[in-house]
């Protein structure tokens, strides 16, 4: 639980000697939670920051959040079963 001091304190400890840190929330979830590139990178300057989310990080939808089913369904991918 990143929201919990404990929890964050032991992601810090992970990205302090990670390589790569991935995430898929929506854009400027981890920003509010003191785990965004900005800080992260402070941290560990040679980490690689990979931000994943299912609408983008602009545009009219890029507040949404999305799930594999949604992009399934989105994607006309469900049609073709």
């Amino acid at each position: 639980n990143t929201k919990d001091p404990r929890g964050k304190a032991l992601m810090h400890k992970l990205v302090d000697s990670a390589d790569v840190f991935i995430e898929n929330y929506r854009p400027g979830a981890l920003d509010k939670l003191g785990l965004g590139y900005a800080e992260l990178s402070q941290r560990n300057p040679g980490l690689v920051y990979c931000s994943i989310s299912a609408y983008g990080h602009t545009g009219p939808d890029a507040h949404r959040a999305g799930f594999g089913l949604i992009a399934e369904a989105k994607s006309g991918i469900m049609q073709m079963v």
